[in-house]
């Protein structure tokens, strides 16, 4: 079951959230299922970000539509 991003985890834990991608030349979007995690920083535009595995850094959680949870990267519990 897809999770609000209100709930999403902000320990830098990983997990797997439906981002918006834009179309390229286009105003419309997509959602696709990418790897992401929270990562505290500090940045003009605000305290806090995103970061996805494709390498980019969002900003607020509307760019995301839910989240599910993954296994822990080193097996712990």
């Amino acid at each position: 079951m897809i999770r609000s991003m209100d709930e999403a985890p902000r320990d830098g834990s990983h997990f797997l959230a439906l981002e918006r991608v834009g179309i390229e030349d286009t105003d419309r979007h997509v959602l696709e299922w990418r790897e992401i995690w929270y990562e505290p920083s500090r940045a003009f535009f605000g305290p806090t970000m995103w970061m996805s595995e494709a390498g980019a850094a969002q900003f607020g959680e509307d760019c995301f539509a839910g989240w599910l949870p993954l296994p822990n990267k080193h097996g712990a519990k």
